[in-house]
């Protein structure tokens, strides 16, 4: 089957991005391309560059001088679909089949579009699609939203060895939970890892210590949107969680202790608010491990505060510090908003076994679409800081009301 010779190039370059779109991303196109589309994956090979280079030149829209095939190819794509990838703002194909790594946002936007295509995939750098998505597992995940979202957060100690991970895997089985905030981490870089049952990201700098990221379990990947890593203490991620119809953002923290310097501690709470005013979307939640001790609510407090606290101890500089930023930003704390045991409110125990403090908190500025916050007791994890979990609920609640959770 030949193409028309008087078809120009400009052409047969679009139907080639079209192919690709189709064949590699899993993106129907709804116009009439129709038998070309089916009939023609040959037009993918280029005689006089690999494959790699040839797909490169086409999606950065580089005019290029390379004989289109007119032999059949059955098994082009086959070799196709070993490039299946998620195309960022800023991601491009490299020569070789890859694409770049780059620091910063490495999802797909619900919104980029290219030729009209939505493309929410998300396939990591260098990871074949080993599960990519039905027809019928996508009638299943739209027919069935789920009632809630467990979105929870745990200063882990330390992630830096596959052990720790497989560890921390094996808890997470014993407990509800979709979306999970990770404070010091201790790896190294910006990364994506995938697995069958999860994704995981982190971020961080310095060797050994601090590192901030994000375990999102596998029902929900192909609503995450964006990942953006502010810094080693912040990051964040964007979802279009599934029941609602604006975009979340879930920001993760590990705030500088107590013995910290004021000018850490101001650098970040700045970034912190900027994080929020430059990339959050309406929908937020900021939770992580803030090394601050509420102490009592004061009468001026109780929009963003509820009535139940952890002990009667005076509030800390930390804990002055983060109900100061969740005043500027009309953030309710949840921890405050749900009655709970007192034996189940301590989110930290010191080494000696002694102190307990309840240093781990989840704040959000749309508290009436949760219905519940829990301190988890008994996950079985290496760590002296307990998991915290509220679930985000698909439709506002009526009424809160403070729940007693056993």
């Amino acid at each position: 089957m030949n193409l028309d010779s008087d078809r120009s190039f400009h052409y047969e370059r679009e139907l080639l991005c079209r192919v690709y779109i189709t064949t590699v991303l899993n993106h129907a196109i709804s116009i009439s391309l129709d038998w070309r589309i089916r009939n023609w994956p040959s037009i993918l090979y280029a005689d006089s560059m690999p494959l790699g280079q040839f797909v490169y030149e086409i999606m950065i829209h580089k005019a290029i001088d390379v004989p289109i095939p007119t032999e059949e190819a059955g098994n082009a794509l086959v070799t196709l679909l070993k490039l299946r990838l998620c195309m960022g703002s800023d991601d491009h194909l490299l020569p070789d089949g890859s694409h770049t790594r780059f620091p910063i946002n490495y999802g797909i936007k619900k919104t980029s579009t290219m030729y009209g295509i939505r493309i929410r995939r998300l396939v990591l750098v260098g990871d074949e699609d080993h599960n990519p998505p039905t027809t019928q597992e996508n009638h299943c995940e739209n027919s069935h939203r789920r009632a809630k979202i467990y979105v929870a957060a745990l200063n882990v100690l330390t992630l830096k060895n596959d052990e720790n991970l497989t560890e921390l895997t094996h808890a997470l089985k014993q407990i509800k939970w979709d979306i999970v905030g990770l404070s010091e981490v201790r790896r190294r870089g910006e990364r994506i890892i995938s697995h069958p049952d999860f994704l995981l990201y982190h971020i961080g700098t310095t060797p050994g210590q601090y590192g901030v990221g994000f375990i999102i379990k596998k029902h929900l990947r192909n609503y995450v949107e964006s990942f953006i890593g502010v810094s080693e203490r912040i990051a964040m991620i964007n979802l279009k969680l599934p029941g609602h119809k604006d975009t979340w953002s879930i920001i993760q923290v590990y705030s500088p202790t107590e013995q910290s310097d004021t000018t850490s501690m101001d650098s970040f709470y700045l970034e912190l608010n900027k994080t929020i005013q430059d990339h959050a979307h309406k929908n937020f939640v900021v939770m992580g491990d803030f090394n601050g001790q509420i102490g009592e609510r004061q009468p001026v407090e109780d929009i963003v505060l509820g009535p139940f606290i952890y002990g009667k101890k005076a509030r800390s500089k930390n804990g002055e510090r983060l109900v100061n930023f969740a005043q500027e930003n009309a953030l309710k704390i949840l921890n405050t908003m749900f009655k709970r045991k007192e034996s189940k409110m301590w989110t930290w125990i010191s080494p000696d076994g002694k102190t307990k403090n309840e240093i781990d908190f989840i704040m959000t500025n749309k508290s009436k679409y949760f219905s519940n916050m829990k301190v988890i007791s008994n996950f079985n994890f290496n760590t002296n800081h307990r998991i915290i979990r509220a679930e985000l609920t698909t439709t506002p609640l009526k009424k809160t009301q403070d729940q007693e959770t056993s």
